[in-house]
């Protein structure tokens, strides 16, 4: 499952949801939202999905009965940002807007 990078806000619902439901989460290294399910597709395993990116062609989405957290995704420009910085926001901005 995602990695506590995403914040103990989303992931400790997530985590005690799971557990309650017999669950073993397992946590990789690379513990980002596409690395999750990457991982998942390899090894045939489950995977929790936040749902801001498309998920590979050979998934199965399902909802979880009783699972309802809901997420969505800020993108930030900061006070300096660089020039990547600024190109994603500009992309992200567009990809919003449409």
């Amino acid at each position: 499952m995602l990695s506590l990078e995403h914040g103990e806000a989303v992931i400790d619902p997530i985590t005690h949801f799971l557990k309650e439901a017999g669950a073993l989460p397992v946590h990789i290294a690379e513990g980002n939202a596409l690395a999750v399910e990457r991982h998942a597709t390899r090894h045939k395993m489950a995977a929790m999905s936040i749902g801001w990116f498309r998920h590979a062609a050979d998934m199965v989405v399902r909802d979880v009965e009783g699972m309802n957290f809901r997420t969505e995704l800020v993108v930030l420009l900061g006070t300096a940002p660089n020039k990547a910085a600024r190109r994603f926001y500009e992309f992200a901005k567009l990809r919003i807007s449409s």
